[in-house]
């Protein structure tokens, strides 16, 4: 229960105070400028028209996932963006976004957090635990467990003082 704990305390931290712990690791770790992933090799050239269309050219663009949201622009010249996660035991916290900008002459950018650097990768791993987001049935039941360690610890340490206390009133009672 300790380690969860632990776990949850120090994602917790980055939670609270994101900036100033995101500078920490930043600076433990050597950053890199984050660049958007290139356009793949024989990405269409067409644009989508409709969300289906963008899921299935997005799909097609980033290998091994599927569709989670469709972001649909609210103006014409605004971006759709489509949201996907990685198949398998590998959830990408964010998601992986492919947006198309139809006011840029048909821009596409990729942004995928699997090459994120190693600092990026730390903090997404910190929420995704601390949220328990893609982990597992059994670390969300070890999260709610962390969770009621402090209520538990709480109650305990009340009865053992109750019970020193009531033992030493006796005490002092046999006493005179």
């Amino acid at each position: 229960g300790f380690l969860v704990f632990l776990v949850l305390s120090v994602s917790g931290i980055y939670l609270a105070f994101p900036q100033t712990v995101s500078g920490a690791v930043q600076a433990a770790f050597r950053a890199h400028d984050r660049a958007a992933m290139p356009i793949p090799p024989g990405f269409p050239k067409t644009w989508p028209i409709g969300p289906e269309e963008a899921i299935a050219i997005a799909t097609q663009a980033v290998p091994n996932t599927r569709a989670v949201g469709v972001l649909l622009s609210r103006a014409p010249d605004a971006p759709m963006m489509v949201q996907l996660e990685t198949r398998g035991f590998a959830p990408s916290i964010p998601p992986i976004t492919v947006a198309f900008d139809p006011s840029h002459a048909g821009t596409v950018v990729i942004d995928d957090p699997r090459n994120y650097p190693l600092p990026d990768r730390i903090l997404n791993v910190a929420y995704a635990l601390h949220f328990s987001t893609g982990v597992g049935w059994l670390w969300t039941f070890l999260v709610f467990l962390a969770g009621l360690l402090p209520l538990f610890l709480a109650v305990t340490g009340l009865t053992i003082w109750w019970t020193k206390r009531s033992r030493l009133r006796l005490a002092a009672a046999a006493c005179k």
